[in-house]
C-alpha cells in the first residue's frame, strides 16, 4: 500500500534556484504512485518571483499547495514549520531550494520509509550522499559493508524524509530548553549560528538520544550550494553524484551494519571492536577533531601524537580505518600513521597532518596542486594586466643588478 508521504519544496528569494528544483521534481519517477501531495513554502522576502514560479509549476501528480507566507521566518522556523507538517501525512520529505533531485528519489524515500518506519533508533532518512566530512573538512566514504545505506549521528539538510514518528519524538524534545550544549556538539558545529541552525538543535537531539539518521551510498540528492543565508558563496564542494535509474535498495540495520559513523564521521567504537575481536574502552579518532579533554575512553585510535603506542596503522588503504580493522600495521620507515594506544599518552596537536594526506591522494601530489593553481593564475585577466603594468620595473631591476 501507499504511504502518504508528502513532497515540501522549501523556498526563500532564489527563483532560479527554485525553478531548477521544480525542473527536477517535473522529471523524476513516479511510477506506482499516485496522489503525492507537493506542498511549496516560501517564507518571505519581498519579492513575488518564487510564488509566481510556483504557481505556474504543473504538478500532475497529486495536489499542489502553495504557503506564501506574509512575515518573515528565517531558515530555521521556516524548516521546523515544515517539518510539522510530518503530522498530517505518513511523512515528508523536505527540499530547500538549492537542491537538485535524482529520478529515483520518490521510489528510494517509499523504500527506506518501509523498512525503517518501525525502527525508533532511526531520526530521519536522508537523500544525500556526503563526499565530504563536515567536521574534519576532507573527503568522506563510508567503509563497503554490502548494504545501499550507512548510518550518521549527524542530521541530513539536504534532502531528508521524516516519517510521523520520528517527527512526533523531536517536536517533545523542542518541548523543553533546548539550548546546544557545546560539550556536545563538534567545534566546527558549535560555530554554526543557533538563531538560525536548526541543523545545530537537531545535532544535539541525536547525540543526547543516541540516534541516527540513514544515509544512501548512492545520492537521491546534490547540493548546487547557492549563495544563501549559510553560504556567503557558492561552494561546489557538495555536489555529489547521483542515481540515476531507480533500483532495489537493500537496506541495514544498525545491528547489522558496519557502516555506523557518529556526530564526527568516526567510525561507531561498538563496530571496531565487533569487526576486530576486541573488547576496548576505545574511542575513534583518525581525524584527530575530538578534543582530547572530552574523551574519557581508556584507549585511543587518532591522528594525533601518541609517545606511547601500542599499534602504528598506515594510511595505506581507503578509507583509512580499514588499516586497522584489517589489521595492516604500519610496518615501514613512513612517518604518516595513526596511533593504538592509552588516551593519556596522546597529545592534542597532531602527530600526522591528515588533509595533506588527502590533497595527495586526491591530486596525486601537492606539487601538482601548487602547479596547477600557478597556472590558473597565470591565465587570468588581472595577473596579465599586472604582469605588463610591472614590465617597466622588472627591466629596471634586471638593468641595476648588471650594473
Amino acid at each position: 500500500m501507499q504511504a502518504d508521504i508528502a513532497i515540501i519544496v522549501v523556498a526563500y528569494n532564489r527563483p532560479q534556484a527554485l525553478s531548477r528544483l521544480l525542473s527536477s521534481l517535473h522529471a523524476a519517477d513516479y511510477s506506482g504512485f499516485a496522489n503525492i501531495p507537493l506542498i511549496i513554502s516560501i517564507d518571505y522576502s519581498g519579492d513575488d518571483k518564487c510564488e509566481a514560479i510556483a504557481r505556474q509549476f504543473e504538478w500532475k501528480h497529486g495536489h499542489k499547495n502553495i504557503i506564501a507566507h506574509t512575515q518573515n521566518l528565517g531558515l530555521k522556523k521556516h524548516i521546523l514549520q515544515c517539518g510539522d507538517m510530518a503530522l498530517q501525512h505518513d511523512g515528508v520529505i523536505v527540499l530547500e531550494d538549492d537542491l537538485f533531485v535524482s529520478p529515483a528519489f520518490y521510489h528510494y524515500a517509499h523504500q527506506a520509509y518501509r523498512f525503517y518506519k518501525e525502527d525508533e533508533t532511526i531520526a530521519g532518512i536522508g537523500l544525500y550522499n556526503y563526499p565530504f566530512n563536515e567536521i574534519a573538512f576532507c573527503p568522506f566514504e563510508p567503509i563497503a559493508d554490502g548494504y545501499d545505506n550507512y548510518f550518521m549521528q549527524v542530521p541530513c539538510s539536504w534532502g531528508q524524509l521524516w516519517t510521523k514518528a520520528q517527527w512526533q519524538k523531536f517536536s517533545q524534545y523542542l518541548q523543553v530548553d533546548t539550548k546546544p550544549t557545546n560539550k556536545l556538539l563538534p567545534a566546527a558545529v558549535q560555530s554554526w549560528p543557533s538563531a538560525s541552525s536548526w541543523k545545530k538543535l537537531f545535532y544535539q537531539y541525536l547525540i543526547e538520544h543516541n540516534l541516527y539518521f540513514v544515509y544512501p551510498r548512492k545520492s537521491l540528492t546534490t547540493n548546487y550550494g547557492d549563495i544563501g543565508q549559510h553560504h556567503p558563496m557558492e561552494m561546489m564542494v557538495w555536489q555529489t553524484p547521483l542515481l540515476i535509474n531507480t533500483m532495489p535498495f537493500r537496506f541495514s540495520t544498525l545491528e547489522t551494519a558496519i557502516a555506523v559513523f557518529d556526530a564526527y564521521f568516526e567510525l561507531s567504537a561498538k563496530v571496531f571492536n565487533r569487526i576486530t575481536n576486541a573488547k576496548l574502552d576505545i574511542c575513534i579518532d583518525l581525524y584527530g577533531s575530538k578534543p582530547l579533554v572530552e574523551i574519557n575512553n581508556a584507549f585511543l585510535l587518532s591522528s594525533k601524537k601518541c609517545n606511547a603506542p601500542l599499534k602504528k596503522y598506515g594510511f595505506n588503504l581507503y578509507p583509512y580505518i580499514n588499516n586497522a580493522l584489517l589489521g595492516l600495521d604500519n610496518n615501514t620507515l613512513n612517518s604518516n600513521y595513526f596511533s593504538l594506544g592509552p588516551t593519556a599518552s596522546f597529545a592534542e596537536e597532531p602527530g600526522t597532518e591528515i588533509r595533506a594526506i588527502e590533497i595527495n591522494r586526491v591530486f596525486y601530489n601537492n606539487n601538482l596542486l601548487v602547479a596547477t593553481g600557478r597556472n590558473e593564475v597565470y591565465r587570468t585577466k588581472e595577473f596579465k594586466i599586472g604582469h605588463n603594468l610591472l614590465k617597466p620595473l622588472r627591466w629596471l631591476n634586471r638593468l641595476f643588478k648588471l650594473q
